[in-house]
């Protein structure tokens, strides 16, 4: 796969971020895609049909250039989901709060579920496996139901990185 190559946006978010104390530096993309990486958990939000906003962690792996979850099929972020695949999701890394937009979408090809089987299982010590077009799973998260679990990908529009250490800067990056 190949990874998206963002623009860096030298200015602050909005004149209300954080980055008016002056701070003109950005963080590398590269930096921001290794603290996404790293993390354990991340908080996905969703649009309910009636337009409010649905809000659940979950776990995440990072590979190629994008973020993977899974969710099952009857939960409310699938059906969600299905409806609008628009989603931010959000994590608090080292050294910044990052906060992911774009479009998720269901992954179904054989090779990526195996792959990213493996991922789950380095990543978080989850043993899934391919079953179909989704995965099984010996436990899930408690709101998560039982198997299966569906994987999808989450296509990057946006990507907003707030410094949670000095010098405290933000940086966007926006993928065409």
């Amino acid at each position: 796969m190949t990874e998206a190559n963002p623009k860096t946006d030298l200015q602050p978010i909005s004149t209300e971020s954080v980055a008016t104390n002056g701070v003109t530096e950005v963080t590398p993309w590269a930096e921001a895609q290794q603290q996404i990486a790293a993390e354990g958990k991340y908080w996905l939000s969703t649009i309910n049909p009636n337009g409010t906003p649905h809000v659940m962690p979950h776990f995440g792996v990072w590979l190629d250039g994008a973020l993977y979850f899974t969710a099952g099929p009857g939960t409310r972020k699938a059906k969600n989901l299905a409806h609008d695949p628009r989603c931010a999701i959000t994590v608090t890394a080292k050294k910044l709060d990052i906060i992911m937009e774009g479009e998720a979408r269901k992954i179904t090809d054989q090779a990526t579920l195996h792959r990213l089987a493996e991922a789950y299982d380095t990543k978080y010590g989850w043993h899934i496996t391919v079953n179909g077009a989704a995965y099984d799973a010996p436990f899930g998260a408690p709101s998560a139901g039982q198997p299966p679990y569906e994987l999808y990908k989450l296509t990057l529009s946006k990507v907003y990185g707030l410094g949670s250490d000095e010098p405290y800067g933000a940086t966007r990056w926006d993928f065409a």
